[in-house]
């Protein structure tokens, strides 16, 4: 749906692949809903990369900027038509739109790799559909537990089976994906056979190497190509901008520095006309050239570090008034043209304080993944963590199953799963798993949950200089990761939502994010621990003054004969 303000007299909104126009609409005649075909569009690895451009007239010629010069895209949307095929062959069984994933698992040989193998593939699905979330279920094996449908789809991952990828015949005609276990670098294996291998595989079945191509490994300098496929160019008159969003994890890690170098040439500008070319990051100005009658330039900028964030959007505006002040299109449009060899250059690093926004980039290139228990509740749990972060990064996640007590001593980010509210204490969350309650600085109270309440609480702290994900609970033993699920794999911000580094949900309740560090909240433990610290609150004083009067008498007492025994015989 197109929403075109009154002030518009005349313009154009175009939809464009990267090879050709698709359609173009003339405004304001063209408001209301429109349907643009895709069948002749080229899909790249899996994507179809569409620009769309508006050009407009206001009803005032004079070149000011205006609020109401923007067209507003409502309820955009790819539908599909006719029958969904089901998949006869290996290549063919992703869906266009993947919704739902069932991983499979023999609940009597789970190791290890197998979890590995699980947390893997919940990756790779997440990547599958960024636009929104992928519930990931993990569920013990059955042969009738293969579900399947136009968006949804199955994974069985078994170990100890021959090298091969091959379909599972499903009792509703939807087949399952086998996938063996590799006995060796289990989540690089397991990802070069699902992005390089399986997408070859034009049969039921193929059988699988080792050693297959590595998958290029990420680069601290990103070319705007990347970010932006197509043609970067602005035409028109008055207000001309583009916009390209990177986000952290496109550099593979954690950066602290940004740095943008642009060339680019243009129309050149008439003597009596002005123009001057912009550079913004999340919407604070960072650079501005002048654009005369030289017909080309070159920016290097050093972005603040105060205003970089996970997800980052840079804008290119072009402020152009044309001889005569008239910004009427036709008249003295200018062009400017960013060159293919413009790229973002970063440093590696931390920019953002500890919590959720420093996820997924922290995790980045690889992390570990411990569970308290090796089993298929915790399997799901993690998986739906590992599902939730890479929506949020191009670049793959690399999740490593550690033991316990080897994850706790190592340097590497990990994620944390710890059902025993005894376990946690072993991380040193800022937030120990008991009943509790939070007070502001005035000292009233904003949450309590006593012993009685179940709850689940997941935490983004550092412990040392290392990064930790750590969710736990008390009293919720009980299908727990069906909350979670529902928090960041049904709701269509999921990890978006989360603000802060405390997520809390209490069993029956809303459940709510905020920052505890630092801030002017403070954590109080509630029941008899409560009783207790209360009690010592109160008597804490009486109990120092005693003991500094003791001190004192104590001295009062002992210096005398401290002294009369130093005293020499003949004195």
């Amino acid at each position: 749906d197109l929403d075109v303000p009154p002030t518009v007299r005349e313009g154009s909104f175009t939809v464009q692949d990267v090879n050709q126009t698709l359609a173009v609409i003339p405004l304001p005649q063209g408001r209301g809903r429109h349907t643009v075909g895709l069948d002749r569009s080229p899909v790249q690895q899996g994507k179809l990369y569409l620009q769309l451009r508006t050009l407009l007239e206001p009803q005032s010629t004079l070149c000011s900027p205006s609020a109401e010069r923007w067209v507003v895209l409502r309820n955009l949307k790819v539908t599909f038509r006719g029958t969904a095929a089901r998949p006869s062959s290996v290549a063919a069984f992703w869906p266009p739109d993947l919704q739902q994933l069932y991983i499979l698992v023999d609940t009597t040989d789970l190791t290890p790799e197998v979890a590995e193998t699980v947390l893997t593939v919940s990756a790779f699905a997440a990547r599958l559909a960024p636009a929104h979330p992928v519930a990931v279920y993990v569920a013990p094996y059955r042969d009738e537990s293969i579900r399947g449908g136009p968006f949804t789809r199955t994974v069985i991952v078994r170990p100890g089976t021959p090298l091969r990828l091959r379909l599972v015949a499903g009792p509703e005609g939807w087949p399952g994906l086998l996938i063996p276990v590799p006995e060796q670098e289990v989540r690089h294996t397991v990802r070069r056979w699902l992005e390089q291998a399986l997408p070859l595989v034009w049969g039921p079945e193929a059988r699988l190497k080792h050693t297959l191509p590595l998958t290029p490994e990420p680069t601290l300098r990103l070319p705007l190509t990347a970010l932006h496929p197509g043609r970067l160019q602005m035409r028109g008159v008055g207000t001309l901008e583009t916009q390209i969003r990177f986000r952290q994890s496109d550099f593979g890690q954690p950066v602290r520095q940004v740095r943008l170098y642009l060339q680019g040439m243009y129309t050149p500008v008439p003597p009596t006309g002005f123009a001057t070319l912009m550079v913004l990051l999340n919407d604070g100005l960072v650079a501005t050239q002048p654009l005369d009658r030289g017909g080309s330039f070159t920016l290097r900028v050093t972005f603040p570090k105060a205003l970089l964030q996970r997800e980052n959007t840079l804008t290119l505006r072009v402020l152009y008034t044309p001889p005569g002040g008239e910004c009427r299109l036709g008249s003295h449009d200018i062009v400017v043209d960013i060159a293919e060899n413009a790229f973002l250059e970063a440093e590696p690093g931390q920019s953002l304080p500890p919590g959720f926004e420093r996820y997924p980039q922290a995790l980045l290139p690889e992390f570990e993944v411990a569970l308290d228990a090796l089993d298929i509740q915790a399997l799901d749990l993690a998986s739906i963590l590992v599902a939730a972060l890479q929506r949020l990064s191009p670049v793959s996640l690399s999740p490593r199953v550690t033991a316990w007590r080897q994850a706790r001593v190592h340097a590497l980010p990990v994620l944390v799963i710890a059902r025993d509210p005894e376990a946690v204490g072993e991380w040193d969350p800022p937030l120990t798993i008991q009943p509790f309650r939070l007070v502001d600085d005035q000292g009233r109270e904003v949450l309590r949950l006593e012993q009685d309440v179940a709850f689940q609480i997941l935490q983004a702290y550092e412990l040392g200089d290392r990064d930790v994900l750590l969710w736990s609970q008390q009293g919720w033993d009980e299908q727990p990761q069906e909350a979670l699920r529902q928090a960041l794999l049904h709701r269509q911000d999921g990890w978006y939502a989360l603000h802060g580094d405390t997520w809390v949900h209490p069993r029956g309740q809303e459940d709510f994010s905020l920052r505890l560090r630092p801030s002017a909240l403070k954590v109080e433990p509630v029941g008899l621990e409560a009783t207790l610290w209360d009690l010592w609150a109160r008597v804490r004083g009486v109990v120092f003054g005693v003991a500094i009067l003791a001190v004192v008498a104590f001295l009062i007492w002992a210096y005398p004969r401290l002294v009369q025994d130093r005293t020499p015989p003949d004195a």
